[in-house]
């Protein structure tokens, strides 16, 4: 198949904005016989995506030299000597050999150079030609990303689908299972799916998807051949207690898998929210809405638990903060990309009326969690209890590329509302339960008592700049991220939700005594 760059234009112009954590990239897949044509295509398109899009400035030289470098994963002896008109590549298999450096610092031109040194390489190189053209793809793409930040990378075609899955959506029918010993054990079957609809139920045992037993298979096997594509009809085999056997057609349906749980006791809701993905926000303005209108109890105020939550979509990072916002600035983006400079305003009710809210967040709380929690702090529309949180201030973009694969790359840092810069710092806890051995109402009460304390360390925090990263670990080392989950943050949260004068002074706390020190 062959690609033009009018073709990849026309395919990659819209951008996602995503905010993403690590995680590893498995091999592309190419299916091409004409792989020079291919690479040339590829490695041109997306070294010129890093060198347009990347947030700090990186030549395009840097990264064809630093890919080709890459083939060290594949040849450990592979060396790329540089010199001022030209490289020299070798290795224990190759003998050194010489290759032009494009005159101009231009995507195409490199590429070219690049896939001419791969050619050669597969010709004389046993070690990098028995490798296969998708590790030499991933080798060199790997390579030209390494000399960026860890939050860029690429992605084979094969977690890029997966990635894609996480964020939009995949062809299904609903349920999430294990495997056992006979077929896959269904754990939860999701609301309005279409096994909800047909009448499958938790504990079920499927044993066959279209007629083929899927005993032996792995988990991830089984909910593999459970997806396809949307609208297309699955059939699958049930077997129910000592009831029988069922079968049922299904209709695959997007499906995307729940992030939000909410509970209610003794008129508190509590939210969790996992990660952030395209129906983030809905599913917490339905959650709400319902649990609001059903409530046998008034409803004294929410709980949302953010610990850690990594991140995910920047918008719905957005949207979610929205719904307990009226007015003010949420979050404003810059970099060096034109596009990646913008700023996102509050314009919608407030869900829950102005009901007291806490947030919790940890040292895993990330990216767009640590957008809600933080644009919520600023504004004064929440209390926000735990540990200082993870400190990931950039925004990725994603890019397709004609190999399916992804390039993620870091093109913005995000600024809350008090303008601030999150990155390696994080947001702040209006209480600290790190270490704390009291009972939660001694805990709010102390918070109190350290009113000026924490206002002048708030202050520090919001003025800090990025270049000093010492006084940067200083003020964070006031409150330690931590991974852990402790109970002590929900009865805190419980016990400010309970006492509407003490949450009204905590909320309070950072404008009033910021005013008095002005």
């Amino acid at each position: 198949m062959a690609f033009t760059i009018n073709t990849y234009a026309k395919q990659f112009n819209a951008i996602l904005l995503v905010i993403l954590t690590g995680c590893s990239a498995p091999r592309p897949v190419i299916v091409n016989d004409n792989f020079p044509a291919l690479a040339q295509e590829l490695l041109s398109f997306g070294i010129q995506q890093i060198s347009e899009r990347y947030i700090d400035p990186v030549r395009v030289s840097d990264l064809a030299i630093e890919g080709l470098r890459g083939l060290e994963s594949i040849d450990a002896s592979f060396e790329v000597e540089v010199a001022p008109a030209n490289i020299v590549i070798g290795s224990d298999q190759i003998e050194d050999q010489v290759f032009f450096k494009p005159l101009t610092d231009n995507a195409e031109e490199w590429a070219r150079m690049m896939v001419d040194t791969l050619e050669y390489c597969r010709a004389h190189s046993p070690l990098i030609r028995a490798a296969g053209e998708e590790k030499l793809i991933e080798a060199v793409i790997d390579g030209s990303v390494s000399i960026l930040d860890a939050f860029s990378r690429y992605s084979g075609a094969s977690q890029a689908h997966e990635n894609r899955a996480q964020r939009s959506g995949f062809g299904g029918i609903g349920v999430l299972l294990k495997a056992v010993k006979n077929g896959g054990l269904v754990l939860t079957v999701l609301e309005s799916s279409p096994a909800d609809i047909k009448g499958l139920m938790v504990n079920d045992l499927i044993t066959h998807v279209d007629d083929i037993p899927i005993n032996g298979l792995t988990t991830k096997a089984i909910h593999s051949a459970i997806r396809g594509k949307i609208g297309s009809d699955i059939k699958v085999t049930v077997r129910r207690g000592i009831s029988g056997e069922y079968r049922f057609t299904l209709e695959r349906k997007n499906m995307l898998l729940p992030t939000v749980k909410l509970t209610e006791e003794n008129g508190i809701l509590r939210i969790w929210v996992s990660k952030f993905n395209n129906e983030t926000a809905i599913q917490i303005t339905t959650k709400l809405q319902k649990a609001i209108q059903l409530a046998e109890k008034t409803v004294l105020g929410l709980i949302m638990d953010l610990r850690g939550n990594p991140g995910g979509v920047l918008s719905q990072a957005i949207k979610v903060a929205d719904l307990f916002l009226v007015s003010g600035k949420i979050l404003s983006t810059h970099g060096r990309h034109p596009s990646s400079k913008n700023e996102y305003l509050a314009g919608k009710n407030d869900i829950l009326d102005g009901l007291p809210l806490v947030v919790l967040i940890n040292g895993q709380s990330a990216s767009a969690a640590e957008i809600v929690a933080a644009a919520l702090q600023d504004h004064e529309r929440a209390i926000i209890v735990g540990t200082s949180s993870f400190g990931k201030g950039t925004v990725q973009s994603v890019s397709r590329l004609p190999n399916d694969g992804e390039l993620i790359l870091t093109w913005s840092h995000f600024v809350p509302p008090s303008g601030y810069v999150l990155n390696n710092l994080g947001v702040p806890p209006n209480i600290c339960s790190i270490g704390i051995k009291s009972d939660a109402e001694n805990i709010v009460f102390e918070a109190l008592n350290r009113a000026s304390e924490f206002a002048q360390m708030l202050e520090a925090w919001r003025t800090s700049t990025a270049k000093f990263k010492h006084e940067r670990k200083s003020l964070k080392s006031k409150c330690p991220a931590s991974s852990k989950k402790t109970e002590m943050d929900t009865r805190i949260a419980e016990e400010l939700i309970l006492d509407s004068s003490l949450y009204n002074q905590i909320i309070g706390l950072s404008s009033s005594l910021a005013s008095a020190q002005q």
